[in-house]
This record gives structure tokens, C-alpha cells and sequence, in this order.
């Protein structure tokens, strides 16, 4: 299905401006048996077709995998990749985490086709867990046709250390947080209250001439001409944040050039705070996060102690304005999440339930072709070495989280990455970057 609809989005001519009460048991009653009905030859093939049909039942459960949006089963059995044994696991965070936070768990391997699952299930493993000795810690989620094979968090969730990583533990993801973004301005568009025609100087005020034409869709494409001035980092009032993006001198005319900047979506937030009526947070979080079942995603700033406590440390404390609440964590970067919740996502995403299906194919379609890649709004498009279509997002921040979504239409795949390592190998790549290169390697040769 997914593979369907990507490609139905990739055949599509590109526009400039797309258009675009709880259950309670009850007790059972006990049926009176009746006297002389089977003789003891009855009863006896009676009990054994009882038996024959739970063990059938037992067996062909144990070989179901565990369907990663379903709400049913809160408690179930799970093959391991490394171990010969069963490791018990529950449903924490939406999304089935190991109660022993180190166990690979194959989770969802389809009937009949377990084994070769299975074993890139041990490949993928084995190669993080060679990552995670060299530096990686984070958290490594990996699904195919919406079925979780692997779910594991590597290395420590604080700098003691003393708190392992585990799979609900929560990660800043960066330039991850474009697309929610991008979501939120074509859903204000689907509502009528925008469109990405429009100018930027229609709903921000003070913009000065030399800007006032630059059009939403210029800000969602990086095309509006805008430079990575980060003007807006440590601001908390909007009009004052406006005035400081507007205040940079534009590197290129609107439309001509693609320049990768965080300004452009941080005026994109405001857009979207100023359209909705709502803050931005409240906006993001009513209309995409609680319909996609993130519940353990959030914003910056805004943490609770509990949250907190459950996000990975970070390698750099941020102090002075930008610790709280500012425009230059809004839009661009800023929203805290889990390898769980970014598949819920995913997941509602491509299939077309949040926003919809009209915004997914807006949303992923390719619009400012680069040499390599094509940019999508807040999600990228390229080629892997095999010339499969890879969909992708990613982002790292300067205090060492980072993060990256691979989603490849052809083999019905995605792979998360969250991170707290900083950089890897050279020290120039997020890890989170380097690790998801090097598992769509692995995935890639099949």
C-alpha cells in the first residue's frame, strides 16, 4: 500500500503552489451438563480435540507478530534475535518495549516469512551494537509493512551513567520537527485559512519591502532566499522575533535559489500560531500529535519534571534565553519525541489519517530539484545505492541529540534513529546520520 500511494504521489505533475466506557468481564454462567449425553469414549475424544485446538491457537499466536498501532494484547510473547528463549514484554508508549531494555526483539515477524526477518532482524543488531562501542547511544526502531522487527535503545540515557537507554526514552529531534511544521501549515490550508501562494507579509507583521513577496511556499522549499541567520534564538515575543529574521539581507531573490535555513520555519511557525488562533505548541498538538497517538511527544520548554527525567542528557547545556520558550526553538527545531511516537507518526502519516491523505501527497512530493535530492516540505527525497526511493528527515542539534526517519516505499520499510552521541566518525555527522547511512546499507543488499 505504501509503495502505491509514494508512487502515486512521485507520478503526480509538481506545482509550484500545490492546491491542495471501559470493558468489565462478566462472570459466566455455568451450564448444567447433561446427564448420560457423552458415554466416557466421548468425553475422552471431546478433551483431545479441546487440546488439539489450543495448542493450534497457541501456536499460531506465537508466530503472529505484534502490530504496532494495535490496542489490543497488553501483555505478549516475543522471539528475541540474540537469545533461544523468550523475553516478556509489554506495551509501553503505544509500542511494544522489552521489559529487559537490552533484548533485540523481533516483534512483528509475519507468518511464513520469519526467517529471513529474523535474520536481518541479528544483522542490523549486531552492526549497532558494534556502533554503540565506538559512541553511538540512542534508540533504533526498524518496521516493515507497519510491523516493528526491532525495537532497542544502546548506551546511556544520562551522563553518570547509571540509566540505560530504552526505548521510551526521549529525544530533542531537531530539524525532525520541520515536517510537523510543514503538516501544520497544509492542514491550515486544507481548513481555509491559508495557502501556500500566499505572502508571508499577509499574516506576519512589520516585513519590510524586500521581503513582503517571499510566499509560503518559498519558506516551506528553502527558496524564499532567506540565510541560516538563527535571528530569532533567544526570542520569545513574536513580533520582535519577525523584526530580527527580517532585519538579515536576503542571499538570493525569492524563488531562484534553494538555502537550507532554520529562519524560515521559524517564521512558518508564526504563520501557523497567527492563522490557527492558537499557540503553536496547542495547534500542533490537537491536530497532529493526539490523533497520531503521540502521547509521550513534546515541546521545548514546556517539559514537565516526569518528561524531563525521561529525556536522554544532553552533551552541551543550553542556558540564557534559549532554555525557555523562544521562536528559534519553534517551527524549525524544538519538539521533543520518542522512536515510538515518531513511528505512530509515520505510520498515520503515509497511511493517509493524519492530517489526510491530500496533505500526505502535498507534504512528500517532490518540489525543488537538487542534484542528488529533491526537496519535499520538511522531508527530502533521494535514491538509495540500488535506485530504491528513500523518503527522509533528519536533524541534530549543537548539545548532541539528533535524529533521522529513512522510509523506503519499495521494500514497505522505515527506520528511526534518535541519538544523544553528538557526532560520530569524523566528528562532523550527527550519529544518528551515520548509523541510518549504515543500515540502509544492510537493507539495502537484500
Amino acid at each position: 500500500m505504501l509503495k502505491r500511494v509514494i508512487n502515486r504521489v512521485a507520478t503526480e505533475p509538481a506545482s509550484i503552489h500545490p492546491s491542495e466506557p471501559p470493558r468489565t468481564s462478566q462472570p459466566v454462567r455455568p451450564v448444567p451438563a447433561a446427564a448420560g449425553l457423552f458415554d466416557r469414549r466421548g468425553t475422552i475424544l471431546l478433551g483431545s480435540a479441546v487440546v488439539l485446538i489450543l495448542v493450534t491457537l497457541v501456536l499460531f499466536w506465537s508466530r503472529r507478530g505484534t502490530r504496532a498501532d494495535s490496542p489490543s494484547s497488553q501483555l505478549v510473547r516475543t522471539a528475541t534475535a540474540t537469545r533461544a528463549d523468550f523475553v516478556r514484554t509489554v506495551r509501553v508508549h503505544g509500542i511494544v518495549e522489552a521489559i529487559d531494555s537490552h533484548a533485540v526483539t523481533a516483534t512483528a515477524l509475519e507468518a511464513g516469512s520469519g526467517a529471513g526477518e529474523r535474520e536481518l532482524v541479528r544483522e542490523l543488531d549486531r552492526h549497532i551494537q558494534k556502533a554503540a562501542t565506538t559512541g553511538f547511544s540512542g534508540s533504533v526502531l526498524v518496521a516493515r509493512g507497519g510491523w516493528v522487527l526491532l525495537d532497542r535503545s544502546y548506551g546511556w540515557a544520562d551522563a553518570d551513567p547509571t540509566r540505560r537507554a530504552k526505548p521510551g526514552t526521549r529525544y530533542w529531534v531537531a530539524s525532525i520537527s520541520k515536517q510537523f511544521t510543514a503538516a501544520a501549515i497544509l492542514k491550515l490550508e486544507a481548513q481555509g485559512r491559508l495557502s501556500t501562494s500566499d505572502a508571508i507579509s499577509r499574516f506576519l507583521p512589520g516585513v519590510p519591502p524586500d521581503k513582503r513577496a517571499i510566499t509560503i511556499h518559498q519558506l516551506l522549499t528553502h527558496t524564499s532566499g532567506i540565510g541560516q541567520n538563527y535571528a530569532a534564538d533567544g526570542i520569545p515575543d513574536l513580533e520582535e522575533a519577525v523584526k530580527a529574521v527580517c532585519a538579515q539581507p536576503l542571499l538570493s531573490p525569492p524563488g531562484e535559489q534553494f538555502r537550507y535555513a532554520n529562519d524560515n520555519y521559524n517564521l512558518l511557525a508564526m504563520i501557523v500560531q497567527l492563522a490557527s488562533g492558537q499557540r503553536f505548541e496547542d495547534y500542533l498538538r490537537e491536530q497532529l500529535f493526539v490523533p497520531a497517538g503521540m502521547k509521550h511527544s513534546g515541546f521545548w520548554g514546556t517539559l514537565s519534571k516526569k518528561e524531563a527525567q525521561e529525556t536522554a542528557f544532553v552533551r552541551k547545556p543550553v542556558s540564557g534565553a534559549n532554555a525557555g520558550p523562544n521562536w528559534g526553538f519553534r517551527g524549525a527545531t524544538g519538539v521533543l519525541s520518542t522512536t515510538g511516537d515518531l513511528f505512530r507518526w509515520q505510520q498515520a502519516l503515509f497511511a493517509g489519517r493524519v492530517p489526510s491523505a491530500a496533505v500526505r501527497d502535498n507534504l512528500l512530493r517532490g518540489y525543488v530539484k537538487l542534484t542528488e535530492t529533491e526537496v519535499a516540505y520538511g522531508w527530502f527525497r533521494s535514491r538509495s545505492a540500488r535506485g530504491r526511493l528513500v523518503l527522509w528527515t533528519r536533524g541534530s542539534e549543537e548539545f548532541g541529540h539528533n535524529a533521522v526517519i529513512k522510509v523506503y516505499p519499495d521494500l514497505d520499510m522505515v527506520v528511526i534513529v534518535a541519538s544523544n552521541a553528538g557526532e560520530l566518525g569524523d566528528k562532523t555527522q550527527a550519529a544518528s546520520r551515520v548509523l541510518g547511512e549504515e543500515l540502509e546499507k544492510i537493507i539495502d543488499s537484500r
